[in-house]
């Protein structure tokens, strides 16, 4: 018996780099073969004694997927194919596919996606197609396992390896207990984010008033005890089932394939459980391949940098001295370094995307307008006011910030040479310059004594 029961919405990702053009993956993930390059990971979550829920995760690179244009995005189709086997030959096998579309651009580069089945007790054999609806080519991975019968006794779920976990915000189909869990499919950690993020259950617990002990500990290939975290006593609080996360910090390891191993112990019952997972640490030298069209995103700091990081920058001739520098700048401004994207960094980038794409004048972006300027610096105004087509006077546009400051921002711009390049000629605030004769304009439009 099974059943898919959630697909959930992709996660735009662009934490993860290539090591030698590859991208590194831990023992216990499954990689694709064929055109299409992803990697597929699943643990198993209780239901009850003779159900669990198979959460299969993968990690997908969008560099092997085509693309075609709609609306001013690159974007890419791709039909997802499953078909879960019962190697025991007892049930028919399940075979579904449905289409998955991702947006490509300056930050998404990978994507991280779910889908959850309950099964019952038995062996499988996994199979997961990716075709691309653009160019017909390919992928597949295939694996095998078991699905256990949960034992009344205390058991632990399988592991999920994390990219990060935080109390969830809002609807999220990642989140768990009211936990947002992000899965890390290729089961690799990085120096750039040293934590090893982990996620499990644990069940049949003696569901009283008195508490468990949880620890968590790692150890290298040859089985050597590398780190191993302060046990951890837990009030049970009369339920059977308990929620347990970790973040185990990996800043001075090697690089290599390590185990994670987690035990836990009922104080009640004396009863002991324990499970462990693969993963694998990377420090090699990681080459981020960064598409001449995020480059051009990236190295246009003039409004973000202080002028001490733009004059360092400036100096900088050596082209992978240029892509160290911005990758050390924008990580800087990630509001949220557990999040798989930075929202600073996709933020700026749709403003510059929209100022050239509509203050662009002559051979100039938008981006080095004023208008474009102001755009990019204080996102879209709450209000816009045009005033065209006057015989007497030039055109202008206002703008208006309301929530901006202590007393809301507004900003005035004049096509003062009647070519279409709006000029900033009045700001109301110190940081943006306003011109001397900006009173004379508004005589101009028979606005005296003020700015309307």
């Amino acid at each position: 018996m099974y059943w898919f029961i959630l697909l959930t919405t992709l996660i735009l990702s662009s934490d993860t780099a290539k090591v030698e053009g590859k991208i590194p993956y831990a023992e216990s993930t499954v990689p694709s073969t064929g055109e299409v390059s992803f990697f597929v990971d699943r643990a198993l979550f209780r239901i009850s004694d003779s159900l669990s829920y198979l959460e299969v995760y993968y990690f997908l690179d969008l560099e092997t997927l085509g693309e075609i244009e709609r609306d001013g995005k690159r974007e890419s189709d791709y039909l997802f194919k499953v078909k879960l086997e019962d190697l025991e030959g007892k049930k028919k096998p399940l075979v579904d596919s449905w289409t998955k579309k991702a947006f490509k651009g300056a930050l998404s580069q990978f994507v991280i996606d779910k889908f959850d089945l309950i099964v019952s007790p038995g062996s499988y054999r996994l199979t997961v197609e990716i075709e691309d609806k653009n160019t017909d080519a390919k992928g597949k991975a295939i694996s095998e396992f078991s699905v256990r019968h949960w034992e009344p006794a205390l058991t632990l779920s399988d592991i999920e390896l994390a990219k990060s976990i935080r109390d969830s915000t809002g609807p999220s189909n990642f989140n768990k207990y009211a936990l947002e869990v992000i899965p890390n499919p290729l089961g690799t950690v990085y120096p750039q984010k040293d934590t090893l993020y982990f996620y499990l259950e644990v069940y049949n617990l003696e569901p009283d008033s008195g508490a468990y002990i949880f620890t968590s500990a790692i150890y290298d290939a040859g089985g050597r005890l590398l780190r191993s975290t302060k046990p951890r006593v837990r009030k049970k609080k009369g339920s059977s089932v308990a929620i347990e996360t970790g973040g185990i910090p990996l800043d001075d390891f090697e690089e290599g394939e390590y185990l994670l191993s987690v035990e836990v112990v009922d104080l009640s019952t004396s009863q002991r459980a324990s499970a462990s997972r693969l993963f694998r640490f990377v420090t090699r030298k990681i080459e981020r391949e960064i598409p001449e069209e995020l480059m051009d995103y990236l190295s246009f700091i003039d409004y973000v940098a202080t002028p001490r990081e733009l004059k360092a920058f400036k100096k900088l001739k050596d082209e992978r001295e240029k892509k160290a520098f911005l990758t050390r700048f924008w990580k800087k401004r990630d509001p949220d370094p557990e999040t798989p994207t930075n929202e600073f960094l996709r933020e700026f980038i749709e403003r510059v995307k929209y100022a050239d794409q509509n203050y662009s004048q002559g051979g100039r972006k938008g981006r080095y307008t004023d208008r474009g300027r102001i755009y990019i610096k204080y996102g879209p105004p709450d209000q816009v006011q045009r005033v065209t087509l006057v015989s007497h006077a030039r055109d202008r546009e206002e703008w208006t910030y309301f929530t901006r400051g202590s007393r809301g921002m507004k900003f005035i711009f004049v096509d003062v040479d009647g070519t279409g390049d709006y000029e900033l000629i009045y700001s109301s605030i110190e940081e943006e310059p306003t011109r001397p004769d900006w009173k004379s304009y508004l005589k101009e439009w028979g606005l005296l004594g003020g700015e309307e």
